[in-house]
Formats: C-alpha cells, structure tokens, sequence
C-alpha cells in the first residue's frame, strides 16, 4: 500500500549523486516537514492524487502494444497494483479483457478477478461470493513463510460454516516462493 501511495502521489524516494557520494531524498519526508499537521500533509497527499481524474475501471489487451497477452497481463495488473497507471486509482474491483485463451485444451471462457488481497480480514463479502459459485475457482495466497496464511483459512473455515459444498474442489491455497536475496 506504501509504494502504490507514493506512486499515486508522485512522492518518490530519488537517489541522487553528488560529489561521487550518493545519497537518498524522500519526497514524502520533506513534503511531511513543510505541513504543520497531519491533516494539512493528508490534504496535500490527496490532492496530488489528483483521484478526481483516476476514474478508469477498466483496460482491454490491444494487439499493437507488440506484447504477449500475458506478459501485457502481467505488467498491467502489476501497475495498476502499484498506482503506476495514471487513468486508475486502487479501486476495488479492475476488469482487465485478454482475447486470448488462458487456458489450453478448452474453449472456456475465463475470468480472472484480483480481490486486492485478504490482509486485513476473511470476512469479506465480495471473496465469500466467489466460494459460492458453482463456476468459480478460488486461489488464496499466502506468503511462503506462514502457509497456509491465517486469513485464508478463516475464509475457508467460514465458508465451510456457511454450508458450501465441494471445497476442496472449489479452493487452493498456493505458497508463494520466497523473494531472492539480492546479492550486495
């Protein structure tokens, strides 16, 4: 959430060099140090969001970018995600069309819906709906140190409460790998 509010503010961390010696600017730092309150800064913050213009919900593939559906796919959510995409805010809900077939050997049409994650809690209806569908798989995330992650299963368990049938079925849970450490 941090990196897609500095993108969606412009209030970026530059690294500047000077005198062969670099060094780090934090523009939310600065701009915080200018306001006398944390209303004042959230004011400033918000206005240059501009969300006024950010009204965009939706982005179809188009051929002539010269990039793979799914490889367009793939940068597009990641930028909308992370507040790079200058028509979009963090809305709840994006369609993104592909007229591609996802999924090979079916003549499927398929959805792909991105819920913006389960960080804070399972009870959530907009997830618990997807559980309901006869026509819906559902994959919960979870960071490869804590899987299966608390919240997924709170889901899963609320879901079971509810009386919906065939989860395992229905529902994965997919760990995803660890990030590569970065050799220095």
């Amino acid at each position: 959430m941090k990196r897609a509010i500095r993108n969606l503010s412009g209030l970026r961390v530059r690294k500047e060099k000077s005198d062969g010696k670099t060094t780090r600017r934090d523009d939310a730092k600065l701009l915080a140090a200018s306001h006398a309150s944390a209303r004042e800064l959230v004011v400033e913050v918000l206005a240059r969001m501009e969300l006024h213009r950010r009204d965009a919900r939706h982005v179809r593939y188009d051929p002539s970018t010269g990039k793979l559906p799914l490889a367009w796919l793939k940068e597009t959510f990641e930028a909308v995600n992370n507040g790079r995409l200058a028509e979009f805010t963090l809305p709840k809900r994006i369609e993104v069309v592909v007229p591609e077939t996802l999924l090979k050997g079916t003549d499927l049409t398929t959805r792909l819906i991105d819920t913006k994650g389960i960080d804070r809690t399972a009870a959530r209806a907009d997830l618990e709906v997807h559980l309901q569908d006869p026509h819906s798989l559902a994959i919960l995330c979870s960071g490869f140190n804590n899987a299966p992650g608390a919240e997924a299963r709170l889901l899963l368990s609320r879901a079971r409460d509810a009386g919906i049938r065939n989860l395992g079925l229905k529902a994965a849970i997919v760990a995803l790998p660890r990030p590569r450490k970065r050799s220095q």
